[in-house]
């Protein structure tokens, strides 16, 4: 039996099993603990227990590490997010402060100027963009009384009367896109070759086929797409594939459409895409794409102009309802009640006739 003992016991040395450790031990103890031995078992024993608590702790001190790796990370992308809303945060209250101080401006050099064109029309542009439609069509039907060859005034006029609302009697009241294709068709008559008139032109038949497709006039509305079409189409064809998108999509097309966006894109030549294509995916019934659009615009340019277009176009529509656009409005500084603390009221003088 102390052979076979004695025998396990050098064996050991060889092992690594803290089980079989623990049995050769046991064995051991039979001869004596003071038998010599026992003493190297019981000392690779100790060894054993000590090797197996350090991978527990390593394996601890790893799982540690993850786990604050894991917090850092989180703290990293808490204080990223919290970055950008402060910078954003920024960014709003620069606009807002900018925009109130160009409100001033106008004001100012208006009154000190009424009857100069320019600044007839910069009255205008920023009444325009804060959503007072009516009053920048009416400041500028004035200034074509002052100014009735003026190009440009009549441009934005008809420009303008494409982002006013019908009125609410359209019956007896004149449509605004009506009275927009007239002026377009003016500035046309002059120069036949001018694209922009072309794609007032465009636009506003395609509210009007909008419209009419709502009131149940199908032919109407197709009539009206097509005529759009074909202002855009005829020679020489006008490069706004924006527009000729929409127009595709109201007539069904719908891979003539996704190719115009396409020709759009291409043109970026990797450039992000202007405010403007959220109009064209809010058309087309995509408004997550419209959203995305606006967002990273706004990441990009709080003071983009394109902003504002979009924020009162009545292409927009269809997002008008969506939850996410009232929120993203506040964002972009262009909500209603936002547009309205800005305090710009601009008089014309009396007409030389009744001065």
């Amino acid at each position: 039996m102390l052979a076979y003992e004695v025998g396990d016991l050098l064996e050991f040395d060889e092992r690594s099993d803290l089980g079989q450790a623990s049995k050769t031990t046991n064995a051991a103890m039979a001869l004596g603990t003071s038998h010599p031995l026992y003493a190297k078992l019981y000392a690779e024993q100790v060894a054993c227990r000590k090797l197996a608590a350090g991978v527990e702790l390593v394996d601890r001190a790893i799982k540690l590490s993850a786990a604050k790796d894991s917090v850092k990370l989180a703290r990293d992308s808490v204080d990223a997010d919290r970055a950008s809303r402060e910078k954003a945060e920024r960014a709003r209250a620069a606009y807002a402060i900018a925009r109130k101080d160009w409100a001033c401006r106008v004001q100012r050099a208006f009154t000190a100027k009424p009857r100069d064109v320019m600044q007839i029309t910069s009255g205008a542009q920023l009444l325009s963009e804060l959503g007072r439609t009516d009053a920048a069509i009416q400041l500028l039907r004035w200034g074509l009384k002052e100014f009735p060859n003026d190009r440009f005034a009549r441009l934005q006029l008809a420009e303008v009367l494409v982002q006013a609302r019908p009125p609410a009697d359209s019956a007896v009241l004149p449509d605004p896109t009506d009275q927009a294709i007239t002026e377009a068709r003016t500035l046309k008559n002059i120069n036949p070759k001018g694209p922009r008139p072309r794609v007032i032109i465009a636009r506003a038949l395609l509210l009007q086929a909008r419209d009419l497709s709502r009131k149940g006039d199908h032919a109407g509305s197709v009539s009206a797409a097509a005529a759009a079409l074909g202002e855009l189409s005829d020679e020489p064809a006008v490069n706004d594939p924006l527009t000729l998108a929409m127009v595709e999509h109201s007539l069904g097309h719908k891979v003539e459409s996704a190719a115009a966006i396409k020709t759009y894109l291409d043109s970026r030549r990797g450039r992000e895409p202007d405010a403007k294509l959220a109009e064209v995916y809010a058309w087309r019934g995509e408004p997550k794409l419209a959203v995305e659009c606006l967002k990273q615009v706004l990441a990009r340019n709080i003071h983009d102009p394109a902003l504002c277009h979009v924020a009162h176009s009545r292409f927009m529509d269809n997002l008008r309802s969506d939850p996410r656009w009232l929120p993203l409005l506040s964002r972009m500084n262009r909500a209603p009640d936002q547009l309205a603390a800005i305090p710009l009221e601009i008089q014309t003088p009396p007409d030389h006739d009744s001065a």
